[in-house]
């Protein structure tokens, strides 16, 4: 235990007993993570805001997987790994970049329409210039083995 709240920097009395210690964890161990790029950021005076992971509200990425999996859902009959790599591969092209930008202009909109959030989008590209950045980055297209 104090070897637990050394390494975390928390300050306790040598002389203190199992329960004190406890206490002293259970009250620390919740505490934000730091990272060093966070300390980066804030001398250069950023600041990093973290989301809830799997939040839909927040993470336009959300829905967006949710979309694939609806659409890999309705496909699938096969059940084989290459169909559904095929599937999801087709859902993201299909996307484009204004779904993406679709998709994220409703997150920063907060558009509470009862409207299915499906998203579809024939065009290819790569960026969006009403956006502002590259939506697409880090989108990748999964590889199809014909042995899985």
């Amino acid at each position: 235990m104090q070897k637990w709240l050394r390494e975390k920097g928390i300050q306790y009395r040598e002389n203190m007993l199992k329960p004190g210690l406890y206490n002293l964890i259970r009250l620390n161990k919740d505490l934000p993570k730091k990272f060093s790029v966070d300390n980066i950021l804030a001398e250069n005076n950023h600041f990093v805001l973290l989301l809830p992971s799997y939040h839909p509200d927040l993470n336009s990425i959300e829905i967006a997987w949710a979309n694939i999996k609806r659409y890999v859902n309705r496909k699938n009959v096969t059940w084989s790994f290459e169909k559904v790599k095929k599937l999801v591969n087709e859902k993201v092209a299909a996307m484009g970049p204004s779904g993406w930008a679709k998709l994220c202009k409703k997150i920063v909109n907060d558009d509470n329409d009862d409207d299915d959030d499906e998203i579809t989008e024939t065009t290819p590209g790569t960026s969006s210039a009403s956006a502002g950045f590259d939506i697409m980055e880090g989108i990748s297209i999964l590889p199809v083995d014909e042995d899985d």
